[in-house]
């Protein structure tokens, strides 16, 4: 799940698409992240990176509405 809605999140984030589900799941990318590490055992917390769409691109659609 957590990779289903970082691709989201990328698509999101190039300009794909303009639905901002795509943003919203984006902030799940976290928890789902550690939840699917803790079913295999690892409960170490580990930074996310750059999961989620650029500032600018949130602010830029949110202009344009």
């Amino acid at each position: 799940m957590a990779v289903i809605c970082l691709i989201g999140s990328m698509l999101f984030d190039d300009g794909v698409t303009d639905d901002q589900r795509f943003l919203l799941n984006a902030h799940g990318i976290s928890l789902l992240t550690q939840v699917g590490l803790a079913d295999l055992g690892i409960s170490e917390k580990l930074e996310d990176g750059p999961v989620m769409p650029r500032d600018e691109r949130i602010r830029a659609l949110q202009a344009a509405h």
